[in-house]
């Protein structure tokens, strides 16, 4: 019905309403749309559009309450308070039936997950409508999302519920497809139990499931052969939502193709779940079991696979999972930009160098060196990243101060910031942005608890750096212990390796003797592991008071950071790994940088 839309922004923010609230939460653009759609029973059946400004849809997060009053001279001719799931546009429409008139519109959008509103008021004119309403489900132009994918049916799955008996044992049942002969019962990598005919159920002893449990059922028909799987975590945190990625065994690939399952756990009921090749989303859900197959080719292809789940509560969780090892990064590495730090006898930051000061080897032959970047010239690009597990809630309200410091300290013109969360699973909390200040607005809303997904961690931040530039680098602070991790560490180790990014972890208390030894000592071991081969450094306060200078003494190492270009040898294996070398002139100082690469496909 194009000849009766009807689109305006109501731009009124009530001024004299909003003061009193603005100290306790944060105030958001809002734009209200409405459109008149047809011809209802008694009226005209209107769309009524709110949309949250881009710049804001981080404040505001995916589950809001909408209050709508229209008014006529005062009188109130319809109200209605609901809640609802914003779009990824930050977009949510309601539809009603109003009579044919002018009246005033207010509307009012608070966020449930976190403290932030918008408030906006002004004039309507809802007009008569010749035409009856007709619900048009289409998709809009030039939406890349693809059609859902429906559910598989007679695919391998955990039934819902489950029970525990007096002799304090978890009953787990599985639904499997025809031609099921045996069903595989996995606790984490261990093979707990095979049943060879039905019911497929299990019985797993309390003792058996410590801490969050992965349990896994594999079905296989008479010759062995895999049909599917499935998988749920036990002793799931206040039904906290969870995903996990099942790749097929490499062995059951047929015409080339490789099956993926995602399992979810917890949650309220699904609204979305998506699955992505890198960045390119391959298939979408509403609800499961989700299954779908993968060309092989395509998976080679890419470097990462993802998925994201969203419920009708707007919680999202997630799951990363590297591919070929790490190795396979989709852009070819034509010039090198390589990071770079000198520092003098005392390990002080050496700045002022030209380009004719270093010399560059790499796999111990010279190359030249075309170009130099240092801090007056080559915009910074930081990921800051912020364990939030539950082990870390006492310090927390001064990692908050001190990270926030940080990125107000130490961003200038053109350098930009994002922020990365981790606890049970991993999040980005603010994108890509030259505003420091949304950090701390994010680290606000944040409540640490649950388990720590380190490694995890490490992989979504460094897919923010997809398309490298000029100096980058992560800050990462944990109190030291992963025990979540999708990921695999020597994956991880390989990733970074690829994708050159120096890191800078902080590893807070792991020297308490007050704490567990045995997993703070290994992560001590990664920690450092991970700032040598990345050319950042290691540090480990033992207690939170130390973080502001930590902070501090990173922002000095990042302002006398230098960029080295140089082209690599075009006739090496993309897959081979390169060692990396960097001298100065000046014996009396010493480099810091990266120890090697893989420079990808």
């Amino acid at each position: 019905m194009g000849e009766m839309k009807l689109r305006f922004v109501l731009l009124a923010l009530l001024p004299m309403l909003v003061a009193p609230m603005v100290a306790a939460q944060d105030l958001v653009s809002l734009g209200v749309y409405v459109e008149a759609l047809g011809r209802g029973a008694a009226g005209t059946v209107v769309g009524v559009t709110i949309e949250i400004a881009k710049e804001d849809r981080g404040l505001v997060g995916h589950r809001v309450r909408v209050a709508v009053s229209l008014l006529h001279y005062e009188e109130v001719v319809d109200t209605f308070d609901v809640e609802t799931t914003l779009a990824p546009d930050g977009s949510a429409t309601l539809y009603r039936e109003w009579p044919p008139g002018s009246y005033d519109l207010h509307v009012t959008v608070a966020s449930l997950s976190r403290a932030a509103f918008g408030l906006s008021a002004g004039e309507v004119e809802v007009p008569a409508a010749d035409h009856p309403f007709e619900l048009a489900v289409e998709r809009p132009a030039g939406d890349a999302i693809p059609d859902l994918t429906l559910p598989r049916t007679g695919a391998v799955r955990f039934e819902p519920g489950s029970g525990l008996d007096s002799a304090l044992q978890v009953y787990l049942a599985v639904s499997a497809p025809e031609g099921t002969a045996s069903v595989e019962f996995w606790l984490g990598p261990t093979l707990f139990e095979r049943r060879k005919r039905p019911p497929w159920t299990i019985a797993i002893p309390l003792e058996e499931i410590v801490g969050r449990t992965l349990v896994k059922a594999v079905a296989r028909d008479s010759q062995q052969r895999y049909l599917g799987e499935d998988a749920m975590r036990l002793n799931n945190p206040t039904n906290e939502l969870g995903i996990e990625i099942l790749l097929a065994p490499k062995e059951t690939i047929e015409k080339s193709v490789r099956q993926v399952t995602l399992a979810v756990t917890g949650g309220k009921e699904i609204h979305e779940l998506s699955l992505f090749l890198d960045d390119e989303i391959v298939a979408r859900w509403d609800t499961c079991p989700c299954v779908t197959e993968i060309a092989v080719a395509e998976l080679a292809e890419a470097s990462i696979i993802s998925a994201e789940v969203m419920d009708a509560w707007g919680d999202r969780a997630n799951a990363v999972q590297i591919l070929g090892g790490g190795f396979g990064v989709s852009l070819r590495v034509d010039m090198v930009e390589l990071p770079v730090q000198v520092f003098d006898t005392h390990d002080a930051p050496v700045t002022g160098l030209k380009k004719e000061d270093f010399s560059v080897f790499e796999d111990k032959r010279k190359m030249e060196i075309e170009d130099i970047g240092t801090s007056h010239d080559t915009p910074l690009s930081l990921v800051i990243v912020v364990d939030t597990s539950g082990s870390i809630t006492e310090a927390f309200p001064e990692v908050r101060r001190a990270v926030s410091g940080f990125a107000e300290h130490l961003l200038e013109d053109e350098d930009r910031v994002a922020l990365v969360r981790f606890s049970t699973e991993t999040e980005l909390m603010v994108a890509w942005t030259d505003q420091p200040s949304a950090l701390e607005r994010s680290l606000n809303r944040v409540v640490p608890w649950g388990p720590s997904a380190l490694y995890d961690a490490v992989v979504l931040s460094l897919m923010q750096f997809e398309n490298p530039q000029g100096r980058q680098a992560m800050v990462l602070l944990t109190d030291g212990v992963e025990n979540a991790s999708h990921s695999r560490i020597e994956y991880v180790e390989n990733f970074t390796r690829t994708m050159r990014v120096p890191i800078f972890p902080i590893g807070l208390g792991i020297d308490n003797p007050n704490i567990f030894r045995t997993p703070r000592i290994s992560s001590r071991k990664v920690l450092r592991t991970l700032a040598k081969e990345t050319g950042g450094m290691a540090f480990f306060p033992k207690n939170v008071d130390e973080l502001p200078g930590i902070y501090e003494e990173i922002s000095e190492l990042l302002r006398s950071q230098y960029v080295l270009w140089y082209r690599p040898d075009p006739d090496k294996s993309a897959k081979k790994y390169r060692s990396i070398k960097v001298k100065v002139n000046n014996p009396a100082l010493h480099v810091r940088t990266i120890r090697g690469y893989y420079p990808g496909k």
